[in-house]
């Protein structure tokens, strides 16, 4: 039983053992009459393992495709169970239980899929056998295909009448002096909301979105950009409504902002 409960010995250092009072360690017994986690064990063993079946079927799948990428490849890769492995997936673009008809039979396919957080449901059956599977992730917003929708703040200003840039959008804007992570507009958002930060040179960076659990849920921006104001779109209708940090990493500066999602 040398696996599970740490006992603290007179160094405070600790061994891990089920508590017992026939087994000592250091010349200390283990446990005591009122404190016997290994009685419970040995007592319960002959039922606990029998509740498995011997040789259960687990429906299992591996999702591949990085964030950039609005493709995403699902492969099944299953276990136990006896004979011909059949396979159906389910594809959910609204929540999880919200799935249409079957979308493919075979063990690995490839879609694509729009901008949000999707929901795949694997259904496998082999001889009398049945198990299920469900996975989420996320695709983020594509502009050409290789990158995420981030725009300059200069490429998104609208033009004047003509087609030419306004006197005013003609007057050169300050340079940023250090990296900044502005507040999302809107926040609380409801379905899309803005993101911008400054950079007062060529950075690496990183903009993410992750839940108040430490799951990051959403990419906005990856790669190197040049020195200016930069904005990316979070879409929020694609999210559950609660709290998310939106974090930028730009060389080694660190910065975060939190934004509220309400449906």
């Amino acid at each position: 039983y040398a696996t599970i409960m740490a006992y603290p010995t007179g160094d405070h250092s600790n061994v891990k053992h089920f508590s017992n009072p026939n087994v000592s360690y250091d010349d200390q017994s283990t446990g005591t009459s009122s404190r016997y986690n290994a009685d419970a064990l040995e007592t319960t063993y002959s039922t606990i393992k029998d509740f498995r079946v011997s040789n259960d079927l687990r429906a299992r799948f591996s999702v591949s495709g990085g964030p950039r990428d609005n493709e995403r490849t699902f492969s099944a890769n299953p276990c136990g169970g006896s004979g011909t492995y059949n396979y159906t997936w389910y594809i959910s673009y609204n929540g999880p239980g919200d799935y249409g008809g079957a979308v493919s039979s075979q063990k690995s396919f490839t879609k694509p899929f729009p901008e949000g957080t999707h929901y795949v449901k694997l259904v496998v059956n082999t001889g009398s056998q049945t198990d299920t599977a469900i996975r989420s992730f996320y695709v983020s917003g594509e502009c050409d295909g290789r990158k995420p929708c981030i725009k300059t703040a200069d490429s998104t200003t609208e033009e004047a009448d003509g087609g030419s840039p306004s006197a005013k959008q003609m007057r050169e804007k300050p340079s940023p002096t250090q990296v900044t992570l502005h507040a999302p507009r809107p926040n609380p958002v409801s379905s899309s909301s803005r993101i911008a930060f400054d950079l007062p040179e060529q950075m690496d960076v990183t903009l993410t979105v992750y839940d108040l659990m430490g799951r990051q849920v959403a990419t906005l921006a990856r790669g190197t950009e040049s020195a200016g104001t930069h904005r990316a779109r979070l879409g929020g209708a694609s999210l559950p409504s609660g709290t998310y940090v939106v974090r930028l990493r730009a060389g080694e500066t660190q910065k975060s902002r939190r934004i509220t999602v309400i449906k």
